[in-house]
């Protein structure tokens, strides 16, 4: 979770405690609260954001496998490798993948015979996570470094 999810967050709970005690003097004093329920529709959104952008980035990764997966059963269709082309870089442009994502990325670069970006993207996930399970094809890419 990045730094701007985690201020999301602790902005909507803060948000969602205020608005909880202006609900609550609403109440006992008898005043109209319906602003204050526009309060907790806020904080409910700041709260969700994290989640909010994760299925957008998950919806980008199934339409890449999706994608890889059509080019792999029939390399020669040129529709398909424009799908995975356009799902690579959907998929490219979001902020925080997961390695397993980039590894699914870098398959697709490769397919497509982006060597250099397909290297770039599997040495950031073997960065994050070594003992992620690669393909042995995908390895190559990556030459082992000094320890």
């Amino acid at each position: 979770m990045g730094p701007d999810q985690v201020a999301m967050l602790i902005g909507g709970s803060l948000v969602f405690v205020v608005a909880l005690g202006l609900l609550i003097y609403c109440v006992v004093t008898r005043r109209p609260f319906k602003a204050v329920l526009f309060l907790f529709l806020v904080a409910i959104i700041m709260i969700g954001f994290p989640s909010i952008t994760h299925f957008k980035i998950l919806g980008a990764e199934v339409e890449l496998n999706r994608s890889l997966a059509a080019v792999e059963k029939n390399p020669n269709d040129p529709a398909a490798t424009a799908r995975l082309a356009s799902a690579v870089a959907q998929v490219s442009q979001q902020p925080a993948l997961t390695p397993q994502s980039r590894v699914t990325l870098a398959k697709a670069q490769l397919v497509l015979g982006r060597r250099d970006e397909a290297a770039a993207n599997l040495q950031s996930a073997l960065k994050i996570k070594p003992n992620l399970k690669v393909d042995p094809n995908l390895r190559a890419l990556v030459k082992p470094g000094p320890h």
